[in-house]
C-alpha cells in the first residue's frame, strides 16, 4: 500500500471550481445559520445530509464556488472558526 507521504507532487486544481465540504455539528438550526452567515458572499448550496445514529450529530453538505486555492483555504478557515462546527471533511 502506498503512503500519501510518498507523493512529491501536489494535486493540480483548475479554478474556478465548485468545492464540497461536509460540515458536522450538534444543532442543525444553529449550524445552518452560522454557515450561511460566513459564506454569504460566495455562490453556495447548503443541504442537510445526515444525523448520527443516536441523533447527537447532524451534517450538511456545502458546495461553494471557489476562485483560487487561497480563496478555498480562506473559506475553510472561516468554517473552522464557527463554534457550532465540530468537524469539517
Amino acid at each position: 500500500m502506498m503512503n500519501i507521504d510518498d507523493f512529491d507532487e501536489s494535486l493540480e486544481m483548475t479554478y474556478p471550481c465548485v468545492w464540497r465540504y461536509k460540515i458536522i455539528g450538534l444543532n442543525a438550526d444553529s449550524l445552518r445559520e452560522a454557515v450561511e452567515a460566513v459564506i454569504n458572499r460566495e455562490n453556495f448550496l447548503l443541504a442537510a445530509s445526515n444525523k448520527s445514529a443516536k441523533g447527537k450529530f447532524v451534517s450538511f453538505n456545502l458546495s461553494v464556488e471557489v476562485e483560487s486555492k487561497e480563496h478555498r483555504l480562506e473559506i475553510l478557515t472561516r468554517l473552522k472558526n464557527i463554534a457550532a462546527v465540530k468537524m469539517i471533511l
